[in-house]
């Protein structure tokens, strides 16, 4: 009896559960190759129709679109409210839900938010849950007892990303605006939040202009020569804050 070589690619798609036809639009391959690698694996036959998602986790990477700079976004569904998410089962599942229980194996325990500053993202392993969140608080406080942290530091742990696409501040404030503390002095955040995007230290007074409360989001702020170059942010500016001498 000869030996009868089997195309790998063919036999992947098969062994995935797609259908022979499916197999030939995607691949080009002739229907008499597809059955004979059929046979051969001995798999049977796949039912006309859809063939219902095994799980959450199966449907999510259907509708994620990977970023050049290595993030993912959302393809599916979103609600109006911004969550994003799909149905399975007659279950609705959150897709930063599904996206850590990819990367940790186990359910997030609280809210399941973004980790990174690309909006909306749903990489998996781009997300903390509330332990992970106590983690880094814990982990920032005995650091603060046993040696002085950088204000950029400091960002990196009381910055905690929301699911609209800004950064709510959870460290100190001072008069209600976020700040942080370093070496005996103190600083804005959002100079920190400037100095991140921009690279530079800000000219005068830095604030956002994004629209969400106190955002300390690299990227959301403006500072008198960005306003200067930019009327539109300039008024705005002065109508929020009144006008200010740098």
């Amino acid at each position: 009896m000869s030996h009868v070589m089997i195309r790998v690619d063919v036999a992947r798609l098969l062994i995935a559960g797609h259908s022979d036809i499916a197999i030939s639009r995607k691949l080009k391959a002739d229907a008499n190759v597809i059955a004979r690698t059929r046979a051969q694996l001995g798999l049977p036959k796949v039912k006309p129709g859809n063939r219902p998602a095994a799980s959450p986790e199966e449907l999510f990477w259907h509708r994620v679109q990977p970023t050049p700079d290595g993030h993912m976004d959302w393809t599916g569904f979103r609600a109006s409210n911004g969550t994003l998410g799909l149905r399975h089962n007659g279950t609705f599942h959150t897709a930063y839900r599904i996206a850590y229980r990819i990367a940790n194996n186990r359910e997030p325990q609280g809210k399941a938010q973004p980790n990174c500053t690309h909006d909306h993202c749903v990489k998996p392993g781009h997300h903390d849950d509330r332990i992970d969140r106590d983690a880094r608080h814990a982990h920032a406080l005995a650091l603060a007892r046993s040696a002085p942290v950088t204000l950029e530091e400091q960002f990196q742990v009381y910055a905690i990303p929301t699911a609209d696409g800004h950064m709510d501040w959870t460290g100190p404030r001072c008069k209600g605006l976020p700040v942080a503390h370093h070496d005996g002095r103190q600083e804005s955040v959002y100079r920190i939040a400037f100095r991140t995007a921009h690279g530079r230290e800000p000219d005068g007074h830095v604030r956002p202009i994004c629209g969400h409360d106190d955002c300390v989001k690299p990227g959301h702020h403006a500072d008198h020569t960005i306003r200067q170059q930019e009327p539109r942010v300039d008024t705005l500016y002065d109508a929020i804050f009144g006008t200010i001498s740098p």
